[in-house]
């Protein structure tokens, strides 16, 4: 076992405060000439390690999904097609991402996951958010992903918030 991993993980109040500073600086482009726009973690890994507190989890999530649903509200009106979603990666936060997609069928697509390396499956009759306690008003869907690596298979969770497709075939 790597030693450093048993060690306190120190300055996470510290940390985030500077990860919500770089997240408050996020200014999408409403670029309609990409398929899509998106904004990952502004941070190392912390935010995913084990000692890492749940509280300092939970805020990120809240700060996460509360970014998500601001884009939504200043999404412009006049875009000929947008959609706006926030992923959380679990256990990997930080793959976490905010996607903000441009072209409907790259969207449709997205989600569109069943081949020999990756299949996703859709997670019923249970919630991320309400696992975690979080204040949301977004709309929730969760996916149980499998990743064949040349033999070896990874599951994790993904959630997805906001404007999300309601199926997954």
């Amino acid at each position: 076992m790597y030693e450093g991993s048993r060690k306190k993980q120190r300055g996470q109040k510290r940390k985030l405060e500077k990860m919500f500073s770089y997240i408050d600086c996020f200014e999408p482009c409403w670029n309609q000439d990409v398929l899509y726009e998106h904004f990952h973690v502004p941070s190392d890994p912390f935010i995913e390690r084990a000692k890492t507190s749940n509280q300092v989890k939970r805020s990120f999530y809240q700060k996460w999904l509360s970014t998500t649903k601001k884009f939504i509200e200043e999404k412009p009106q006049d875009l000929k097609f947008c959609k706006i979603v926030a992923l959380l990666s679990i256990p990997n936060l930080w793959s976490s991402e905010i996607i903000i997609f441009f072209d409907k069928s790259y969207y449709e697509s997205f989600f569109e996951r069943h081949d020999d390396y990756q299949k996703w499956i859709l997670i019923e009759n249970d919630s991320f958010a309400k696992r975690q306690s979080l204040n949301i008003d977004l709309c929730e869907m969760g996916i149980r992903q499998f990743i064949n690596d040349e033999g070896d298979i990874f599951t994790n969770e993904l959630w997805f918030y906001g404007e999300v497709v309601e199926f997954i075939s």
